[in-house]
């Protein structure tokens, strides 16, 4: 299936609710099915992203009339509240999407479709019990911090005495997309693609180092083998051969550790040629992404026939 411009993209409805953990209002948005619903599909964006990116998703993914979709805005980004990339832990990332789950999928059976720290959140509330999807996607997923600016031995410390120090909310002026050109950049390969990140309606703000030590305590979280052992939800997890953004050993490392000790399958594809963001790439990496992801779902989430 060739990925087309979104027929239904009009019939997406936006909302916001109060997030429980601090009242900070969350921006979400629904595509319900022609049909009555059997299950959802959540799909959870990456820092700095917003709900609109991916919109053409469900027509891409072709799952039936009878799955409802779901997206939103992590708080610190899109039109969600909050201070701008800013969050003190990845629980109240994960306690956010419970909150847009309860209100929109109600009991359904959902799935996760998630891109870059939409994949640690995905995982992170999963492992602690905050969230219980039938399955997990997730396109290159932030498993592990990126070793530059700074490496690892002088980050981890820096943005936790930061944070000790109350300068948790500070910029660290790290990372900026829109500060590259196209050429060699190490989002995409698609020039469209490029230009759509770039034009996003959203500033891009930079990670304060409270986002930079939550997300290492995050990484460090989700390889607790206690946790895993009790993972019941299928996860596959595909990164571009090309990843630039995020550290790639994060994959490797998370699947060899899962995959003895989970309860569920565990499987790491690599999309040959694919940089940062496999769902904004030239079409044909962009399908071979769209088309492992289905295929996961289809086997883990999909309903049989009553």
């Amino acid at each position: 299936m060739t990925p087309t411009v979104s027929a239904a993209r009009a019939s997406w409805h936006t909302a916001s609710l109060d997030s429980p953990v601090d009242g900070v209002p969350i921006r979400f948005a629904v595509l319900k099915p022609q049909q009555t619903p059997r299950q959802a599909v959540l799909i959870l964006n990456g820092r700095s992203e917003w709900i609109e990116k991916y919109f053409e998703l469900p027509d891409w993914m072709d799952l039936g009339d009878d799955t409802l979709w779901v997206t939103m805005d992590h708080r610190g980004q899109g039109g969600s509240g909050g201070t701008r990339s800013y969050v003190t832990s990845y629980e109240d990332y994960a306690l956010d999407v419970s909150a847009v789950l309860e209100a929109v999928a109600e009991d359904l059976p959902y799935a996760i479709v998630s891109h870059s720290m939409g994949g640690l959140v995905a995982l992170y509330g999963t492992l602690h019990g905050l969230l219980e999807p039938r399955a997990l996607a997730l396109s290159s997923p932030l498993l592990a911090m990126p070793t530059s600016p700074l490496p690892y031995f002088l980050a981890k410390p820096i943005a936790r005495l930061a944070c000790r120090t109350r300068c948790g909310q500070l910029s660290t002026g790290a990372g900026g997309h829109k500060r590259l050109a196209f050429g060699g950049n190490p989002l995409t390969r698609s020039l469209a693609g490029f230009n759509r990140v770039c034009q996003s309606p959203f500033p891009f703000v930079p990670p304060t180092f409270g986002w930079v030590e939550a997300t290492f305590s995050a990484c460090d979280a989700i390889l607790d083998l206690e946790k895993i052992q009790t993972l019941k939800t299928p996860v596959r997890i595909i990164g571009g051969s090309h990843e630039q953004v995020i550290n790639p050993a994060g994959w490797s490392t998370w699947c060899m550790t899962a995959a003895p000790a989970s309860r569920a399958p565990i499987e790491f594809i690599r999309v040959n040629g694919g940089r940062h963001e496999l769902l904004n790439e030239i079409p044909r990496i962009r399908q071979r992404a769209v088309d492992l992801l289905r295929s996961w779902l289809e086997r883990h989430l999909l309903l049989p026939d009553s």
